[in-house]
């Protein structure tokens, strides 16, 4: 797959340029830089940003996004029980994930970066 740019993965993910460059502030998606400087995303950075789409879907604040991201070992699982049973408690309108949120997120550990 050719590499893209940042103005590229932001329009076809949805997700804006500031909010890709807030996630490389916080090390949770980290694309290649070009000897001038540019970022440039590959097909893994991609799929990194959908997994990241998908656990904020989920309700997963990024701190403990990021905690993931950063260890290999994380069970992606044990944070969403309780931010299920809390929302339920409060009677937020945040619901479980969808098939295909849970199809990334079970990908997860398989697409490490």
């Amino acid at each position: 797959m050719k590499a893209k740019t940042i103005g590229q993965v932001a329009k076809s993910s949805g997700v804006s340029e500031r909010t890709l460059r807030y996630y490389e502030e916080l090390g949770i998606l980290m694309p290649e830089r070009t000897a001038a400087g540019y970022r440039v995303y590959r097909e893994a950075d991609e799929r990194r940003l959908a997994q990241i789409m998908a656990m904020r879907r989920c309700g997963l604040p990024l701190t403990t996004i990021g905690h993931l991201v950063k260890d290999p070992a994380a069970d992606i699982h044990a944070p969403l029980g309780p931010i299920f049973a809390h929302c339920a408690r409060k009677g937020n309108p945040l619901r479980p994930p969808r098939k295909g949120h849970w199809r990334l997120l079970n990908r997860w550990k398989g697409s490490r970066v």
